[in-house]
């Protein structure tokens, strides 16, 4: 998922629902902490007292009785990368778990590849896979892996249906702007949901079987195992549990790209539906002369935009438990990550072919955790929810600055802006250059990580009133034994987002949208005129 998983850290799982009474609230108590960058939360339906946390470093932890246990349910640290958007992604236990000991856990591998797998239990040990058992299924390439064509866009959650089937999420592949069109072609597996059958035995070839009624069965040029299309990067999405008086409809969030995020509905047991990527980001035209794929068009039930917002969307849950007030029942809990707020919306029109939400309301604060970058939510064995701040919580002796000689990592997204300003050059010739044309500049927003040091040019600022403001240290970074220099003296400002020039200038072909996103570092910081 774009710009958080790198960011993942040491923190904890918190239950969200204790009865408040006077007036309707969401607070959260800790559940448990010492995870390592947690990215999924499963509950065993055969045991209400037990949880995994899968973790994107590839080991999967287990939960009994609130207490996370010191050995692994599953290791699988060295069979995949873990870095950027890569990793251990998701797991999902089979329904019937009790008794087959099916558990599935989709990755990506040393070679960059989408994996999904199957495990068994280790015996009657609810607290251990057996990882001898595995086996990764066949696609229908002939391959035990889904090809995946750049390092970012992967999707990640795994879940089964209220239907018994196994939903498997896949982006686009990257890069931006989807350049193959993978979201829309009906031929490839990316940008796409996938529903499989996954009760085949233990011989079956494949492991899995594709289910008659999925939407594309028998359509010539369509892969069979397609549930819906025209998706960039849903990373978590979740049914609204009918087994707590839900009504089987999946919420998708799907991570958007230049300016929106968006949230979509699928109706129960209604596939085929096609989210508009990449001919539409959200309800937004993107790139509207691009071949279609099969289905009409379906907008999204709501968007928010970047600018005001967020930057990455986090699908959640349809509340359905009772730890919270019944005025929560039926509303849908979501997040952003990149600036840590979790929401909640009215899910209009239940289980209709068309949904809505509305009645937003932001339960950071009622929270109190001060979590930052929920990376996902969960549920257990009585619907209520879990969440997971992938980073830990700013506290009143801690500026949300870099320290004096720390410096931070910015996410770029770009935006067009006009504005007269001086030539910025890199102070590396290896690095890569910074552009700002006197006349008109592509100007980028970026939001920043933590403090560490970088080996990123270092240029000089807007103006040289505003880059002698903004010297404070001359040092490179913490511990640093290099002598000062000016090329090394800038520091961050203590702000959460910051505006710099980038190095592309728009052009006349694109000169109605901004450039796209980068990874870069941004020093030093120049505030929005």
């Amino acid at each position: 998922m774009r710009r958080w998983l790198a960011r993942l850290g040491v923190v904890t799982l918190v239950a969200v629902g204790l009865p408040i009474p006077a007036r309707a609230q969401v607070q959260s108590e800790l559940f448990v902490s010492g995870l390592t960058k947690p990215v999924a939360f499963a509950q065993d339906p055969s045991n209400p007292s037990v949880q995994i946390v899968a973790q994107q470093d590839g080991h999967i932890r287990a939960i009994l009785d609130g207490v996370l246990q010191t050995d692994d349910y599953l290791d699988l640290s060295d069979q995949t990368q873990a870095n950027g958007e890569l990793g251990l992604l998701g797991v999902a236990f089979s329904p019937d778990y009790a008794t087959s000991a099916r558990v599935f856990v989709y990755f990506i591998d040393q070679n960059g590849n989408s994996v999904v797998a199957r495990f068994v239990r280790a015996g009657d040990d609810p607290l251990h896979a057996s990882a001898g058992s595995r086996f990764d299924l066949v696609w229908p390439d002939g391959n035990p892996f889904i090809y995946q064509p750049s390092p970012n866009h992967k999707g990640g959650n795994l879940s089964f249906g209220p239907d018994g089937y196994l939903y498997l999420g896949l982006g686009d592949g990257g890069p931006n702007n989807d350049p193959d069109n993978r979201g829309q072609d009906p031929a490839s597996l990316l940008g796409k949901i996938l529903r499989l059958d996954v009760s085949v035995g233990d011989d079956d070839a494949f492991g899995y079987s594709v289910p008659w009624n999925n939407p594309f069965v028998g359509l010539d040029g369509v892969m069979p195992e397609i549930w819906a299309l025209g998706l960039r990067n849903p990373w978590r999405w979740s049914f609204d549990d009918p087994a707590f008086g839900g009504t089987g409809a999946m919420l998708i969030g799907d991570v958007g790209q230049d300016n929106w995020e968006e949230l979509d509905y699928q109706p129960p047991d209604a596939g085929g539906r096609n989210y508009g990527w990449r001919v539409k980001e959200a309800f937004e035209d993107f790139l509207p002369d691009s071949p279609i794929g099969p289905g009409p068009i379906v907008d999204p039930i709501f968007q928010y935009s970047h600018a005001f917002t967020g930057y990455a969307v986090i699908g959640g849950y349809v509340y359905r438990g009772h730890a919270l007030d019944a005025s929560f029942n039926g509303r849908y809990f979501f997040a952003d990550f990149v600036e840590g707020h979790v929401y909640s919306a009215r899910l209009a029109n239940n289980g209709s072919e068309n949904a809505s939400l509305d009645d937003i309301q932001d339960h950071t604060g009622d929270l109190g955790t001060g979590a930052r970058g929920i990376a996902s939510f969960g549920t257990d064995a009585s619907g209520e929810l879990y969440l997971s701040p992938s980073r830990p919580a700013r506290s009143s002796a801690s500026s949300p600055a870099c320290s004096r000689t720390g410096r931070r990592t910015c996410r770029w997204r770009s935006i067009h802006r006009a504005k007269a300003i001086s030539r910025c050059r890199s102070s590396s010739p290896d690095g890569p250059s910074i552009w700002a044309p006197r006349t008109r500049a592509v100007w980028t927003r970026c939001t920043c990580g933590p403090c560490r040091r970088t080996a990123a040019p270092r240029c000089s600022s807007a103006s040289r009133q505003a880059n002698r403001a903004r010297i404070s240290q001359r040092s490179t970074g913490p511990g640093s034994a290099r002598p000062a220099s000016r090329s090394a003296s800038l520091v961050c400002r203590p702000v959460s987002t910051c505006w710099s020039s980038t190095r592309t200038a728009p052009s006349p072909a694109h000169s109605s949208k901004p450039p796209h996103g980068k990874l870069q570092s941004c020093s030093p910081w120049v505030r929005r005129s």
